[in-house]
Order: C-alpha cells, then structure tokens, then sequence
C-alpha cells in the first residue's frame, strides 16, 4: 500500500473515532495505533459479514468459527471483543 493512501486512511479512521494515535515510548518518531471501543463495537457486524460470505460469497473462513457461531453467536462475538479489548490493553 502506498504511504500516501495509508496515511489518508488513518486520518479518516482517526477522525471517525475508530483508532487513536499515542507516540510510541520507545521511539518518539513513531507512533501507535489502537481501535477504539467504537470499533470494537463494530465487530459484531463484521463478523455477521464474515460468516454470510463464507455461507453465501464464496468466501473462506475458519470452519471452526463457522461452526461456533452458529452455535452461540452471542459468546463467538464477545469472546472477540474481550481479545481485541485485553490486546488494546496490553500494547
């Protein structure tokens, strides 16, 4: 991907609340990016969007989470959300 058109689309996610921005601690030239919990918050959509394309678009996705999600949407999502939030935490 072009620096450019990373840039641009960082600045869009930025100003749409989905990432923040913080100066890395270990180098002061760089910076980090995190989701946001209204990203997190979108996560129950796009895996709604995952599982419908490997059902119906041809797309590929894990069998297992296939399997998991159509037994217990609710808890597949939440488990997600708790490992992106724990990985937000960590970093």
């Amino acid at each position: 991907m072009a620096t450019n058109v990373l840039a641009d689309r960082l600045k869009r996610l930025l100003r749409r609340d989905l990432i923040s921005k913080e100066r890395d601690e270990h180098d002061a030239r760089q910076f980090i990016y995190k989701p946001t919990e209204l990203s997190v918050s979108v996560i129950p959509m796009l895996v709604e969007m995952i599982v419908w394309g490997s059902k119906h678009g041809g797309a590929s996705a894990d069998p297992d989470l296939i399997r998991r999600f159509d037994d217990d949407r609710v808890r597949v999502i939440e488990e997600i959300q708790d490992r992106v939030r724990m990985l937000i935490q960590s970093q």
